[in-house]
């Protein structure tokens, strides 16, 4: 993967999805969440809130310290 790729791995988690519902606060720094609509860049303070969807986070202009409460769902049957 290269230099650059080990890089952006280190400081990115896959995207993914969880039978959860999480609720975020970021405290430190600035992260971006990789949603499928795009991009959306977290500032302190800002929170978000996701309920099983596919997402995934970088942080790739520094480091962040960001807060969660992530409690156990069930994803329903899609028909």
């Amino acid at each position: 993967i290269g230099l650059l790729g080990a890089l952006v791995w280190a400081i990115s988690s896959p995207v993914h999805k969880s039978e959860t519902v999480d609720y975020g606060i970021l405290l430190e720094g600035e992260r971006v969440l990789l949603l499928d609509d795009g991009e959306h860049v977290m500032k302190p303070g800002d929170v978000v809130v996701q309920l099983g969807n596919w997402h995934g986070w970088t942080n790739p202009r520094e480091g962040s310290l960001m807060a969660f409460v992530m409690m156990g769902a069930k994803f329903r049957d899609e028909k």
